[in-house]
């Protein structure tokens, strides 16, 4: 694996003095073939720096109080998991987070789609494991469906076909239209993969704009008269 021998951590940082932020810290392999570190003339252990730090552009978006892990892949990127959040990325050698996923499962069971699953789907720690796995030997590796529930229609609002709608260019640049809606004034509302809403019109029509310019790349959630009706990929 690349940094091979250095040592790793997530770094929750909860007793920061100033910000509180999280970190993940690589520092260098100890210096001896007994696994040790040099101690200076201050009486700090070596190594002085660490080798690779992350943290958030702005450092206290990245915080973790509690558990969570790093974990090094073969292709060079790192495998983040903030715990308490149950929110999984990925981080490229440029600090780029490549993809996100969150935890869509309580301890009740799967969330339903749309619904925020803040402080309910903690989780400790995320490691991927290979095709070639052992445990996965004889196993059925397909896959078998999206872990969230589908939303109920909210009783009162008027019923519609979901599967006569659609929302399209799929993935998508900057904008999207909307086709297969009845009338004019229906609510169409764009979710994050965090469940937060990012746009809300109350009076779509048919082939409307919706534009996307001020969201960043992702997957997100489109729901017409609060029945989700398409998962949406931005990408630019």
């Amino acid at each position: 694996m690349p940094n091979a021998g250095d040592i790793m951590l997530f770094n929750n940082g909860t007793n920061r003095l100033g910000d509180i932020f999280s970190a993940i810290n690589i520092i260098s392999t100890p210096e001896d073939a007994n696994g040790s570190y040099t101690l200076n003339a201050d009486g700090v252990f070596e190594p002085a720096d660490y080798t690779y730090t992350y943290t958030a552009p702005t450092r206290k978006d990245f915080f973790s109080a509690k558990f969570s892990s790093v974990q090094q892949l073969s292709n060079g990127n790192l495998l983040v998991c903030k715990g308490p959040q149950g929110e999984f990325f990925e981080l490229d050698n440029n600090n780029n987070i490549v993809w996100k996923y969150i935890n869509p499962v309580s301890p009740n069971g799967p969330l339903t789609q749309g619904d925020s699953p803040l402080g309910i789907n903690s989780t400790f720690r995320a490691q991927k494991l290979s095709t070639n796995y052992a445990a996965f030997e004889g196993k059925n590796l397909d896959p078998q469906g999206v872990l969230e529930l589908e939303p109920e229609v909210i009783a009162g609002l008027k019923t519609m076909d979901k599967n006569a709608i659609l929302v399209y260019p799929n993935p998508a640049l900057n904008h999207i239209n909307i086709s297969g809606l009845e009338g004019n004034n229906n609510g169409v509302k764009v979710y994050s993969p965090q469940g937060n809403l990012v746009i809300e019109i109350t009076d779509y029509k048919t082939n409307n704009v919706v534009y996307l310019d001020d969201l960043p790349n992702g997957l997100y959630l489109v729901k017409v008269n609060e029945v989700m009706v398409q998962k949406l990929l931005l990408f630019r």
